[in-house]
């Protein structure tokens, strides 16, 4: 049974992701909403690929995107279902790129998100190591928007 703390949305939550919450897109085929995990650097952790792959099972009718810029896109998302999807996300320190197909205009998007070579630090004879840049200044965007 439900209680009422269980009916409250938790506002940290919603002011974290709501803004990132966008509509769907015709290629999603009768999907209202969706979510693209922004994926820095094309680098994850074995704990957000198993949230994601839960997410797309479990509310995204099994299948997800990789976009071309690394991130992982889920189509099929329910209203009703976000905040139990943002809650995962946030315990294992994943965020979302805004999806701009849900906004009239481009400047209510936020910065894309920045890739690198995906096996930088891996690579023999590498010269620099982006990922540390690449990971320093995606922070630095989702922290104030407005940079």
């Amino acid at each position: 049974m439900r209680t009422r703390d269980d009916m409250i949305p938790d506002i940290e939550l919603l002011e974290k992701f709501s803004r990132k919450f966008a509509l769907g897109s015709e290629r999603g085929k009768g999907s209202d909403h969706f979510l693209r995990f922004k994926i820095i650097g094309c680098k994850l952790t074995i704990e957000q690929a198993k949230v994601i792959a839960e997410v797309a099972e479990k509310y995204g009718r099994g299948c997800l995107e990789i976009t071309t810029r690394g991130n992982i896109q889920v189509h099929w998302i329910r209203d009703e279902d976000a905040l139990k999807i943002f809650a995962k996300m946030d315990e294992v320190g994943l965020t979302m790129d805004m999806c701009g197909q849900a906004f009239p205009i481009p400047q209510y998007g936020d910065v894309r998100n920045m890739v690198t070579c995906p096996v930088t630090r891996l690579q023999k004879g590498e010269l620099i190591d982006t990922y540390p840049i690449v990971k320093k200044l995606s922070e630095l965007f989702q922290e104030d928007p407005n940079t």
